[in-house]
């Protein structure tokens, strides 16, 4: 539980945070299961695949980063509606800007 500003906040609740700390453990797990068998000369290494890792079009493995959408759908709407919104307000803006320019001149 992390506090700022008086205000009580649970930073696992935040949608990419759970899932990329999650990752990042297998990732770091499949790191030590390499360095606790690096004495073997020829040892059994399982792919990484599904292990926080994920393989790209060409084959090579990439950093899986989350799970799943970054932000909720919901918030995905009300952002595009805020956003809307706004640009709305500045034409409007704009309009009554333009007409008041011409009226001086």
């Amino acid at each position: 539980m992390s506090r700022g500003l008086d205000h009580n906040i649970d930073l696992n609740v935040l949608p990419p945070w759970c899932s990329s700390l999650s990752l990042h453990c297998l990732r770091a797990n499949y790191q030590c299961y390499l360095w606790k068998n690096s004495h073997i000369a020829c040892p059994n290494v399982p792919l990484p695949s599904g292990d926080g890792w994920i393989e790209d079009r060409n084959g090579k493995m990439q950093m899986q980063w989350t799970v799943g959408n970054i932000i909720p759908d919901d918030i995905v709407d009300i952002l595009a509606y805020e956003r809307e919104m706004m640009i709305r307000v500045k034409e409007a803006s704009l309009k009554k800007w333009r007409k008041m320019t011409l009226l001086i001149n």
